[in-house]
């Protein structure tokens, strides 16, 4: 072979090699582009996670404050229920159905807020200042609103000295 035909060989050899790493250099550009797209698609979806997480804690607490809640509607109606059966259980035939005094005679009673600390005639436990109590008339002795009226719905007397509630 000619001098000539083998420098033009080698010349094409150097252009395919030329050509061949230009078509790699842009080959290696699209898969950097490709590369640099699908980390920015990782970022968003660690994002979406991430609002996601703290969705679901938030659900988490709403739910527990849920719970929570029904816990205390079923302590309530426990408590509805209690006192239910503990006003069943003050009924007497003897007096129109009740043992005790009828609701407007306890709602008469003397109710006023005091300015000492006083223990509670029904429950024996202090009752701060500032606190409604209800004071039985003729003997003057008081206790918290409600110890007073659940007692006087079952008794007719005091429960400190026995004299009865409406000096009868």
């Amino acid at each position: 072979m000619e001098p000539k035909a083998k420098l033009q060989k080698e010349e094409q050899k150097v252009v395919k090699i030329n050509n061949s790493s230009e078509e790699g250099l842009e080959e290696l550009e699209k898969l950097k582009k490709i590369e640099k797209a699908q980390l920015e698609k990782i970022v968003k979806l660690r994002g979406q996670i991430a609002n996601q997480e703290i969705m679901i804690e938030k659900m988490r607490k709403e739910n527990d404050k849920i719970k929570e809640k029904s816990k205390s509607i079923a302590v309530n109606t426990r408590d509805t229920e209690y006192e239910m059966a503990l006003r069943l259980s003050q009924m007497d035939a003897t007096n129109g159905g009740q043992r005790g005094l009828n609701e407007m005679e306890i709602d008469n009673m003397p109710m006023f807020d005091i300015d000492v600390d006083t223990p509670c005639c029904v429950c024996k436990k202090m009752i701060p200042k500032d606190f409604i109590v209800k004071s039985l008339p003729f003997c003057g002795h008081m206790g918290h609103q409600p110890c007073m009226d659940n007692w006087l719905l079952a008794n007719r007397v005091c429960p400190e000295c026995s004299i009865p509630a409406l000096g009868e």
